[in-house]
């Protein structure tokens, strides 16, 4: 599918995408991670077609609040607005996930894993790979295999000076999309309602 560089794409758009990711990951998964928030809807499609167990880990950012706050992505579109060639938007997002630091809850699960268990890790956007990297090291402090463990995004931002974990499965490295779980989006009660059509919490 084609999208311009920040739209904001609705869940049947988000639909397209994971039936477009199904047909790049070149694995069977035992397991279907999803890192919440981003990652709980395409978790959820692709687990659905690979037929698989699927858990949710919740990472938190110290500041993943601020940069959707209402007053700050004004100012950023204004600055935008007479500075096109800046990107404001995007690197003070670049900026914020950089500095901020990411926690595992103790109880995030409490899932262990054997060293046979393939798993797959699923987000939406990856840019430094902090959130994988750290994801994949509480699985194989809990029993997983290095090997079998993967990752996918709908999309990974490769513009960046450092890369700590590069997603194995991705989509599109080219534009920026906002997702309908984002708070700001037009399209986030009607991901609300998808979560409970689904049954997810």
């Amino acid at each position: 599918m084609n999208f311009a560089n920040g739209q904001h794409v609705d869940t049947s758009d988000v639909i397209s995408l994971c039936d477009d990711m199904f047909q790049v990951i070149d694995m069977v998964p035992d397991v279907i991670i999803g890192i919440a928030e981003g990652g709980i809807m395409p978790a959820k499609i692709l687990a659905d077609k690979f037929n698989c167990t699927i858990t949710y880990m919740p990472i938190k950012r110290k500041y993943s609040r601020l940069k959707h706050n209402i007053f700050v992505r004004a100012f950023a579109k204004y600055i935008d607005k007479y500075y096109q060639k800046y990107h404001t938007i995007r690197r003070m997002t670049e900026i914020l996930n950089k500095s901020s630091s990411r926690n595992i809850p103790a109880n995030s699960n409490g899932t262990k894993y054997n060293a046979t268990t393939k798993i797959l890790i699923v987000d939406d956007f990856a840019s430094s790979g902090h959130t994988l990297d750290m994801c994949r090291r509480y699985l194989l402090q809990n029993g997983a295999e290095y090997d079998n463990i993967k990752s996918a995004v709908l999309i990974y931002d490769i513009n960046k000076y450092e890369v700590q974990s590069k997603p194995d499965y991705y989509l599109n490295n080219t534009i920026w999309l906002c997702f309908p779980w984002s708070s700001n989006s037009p399209h986030y009660n009607d991901y609300l309602k998808w979560k409970i059509l689904n049954q997810v919490k």
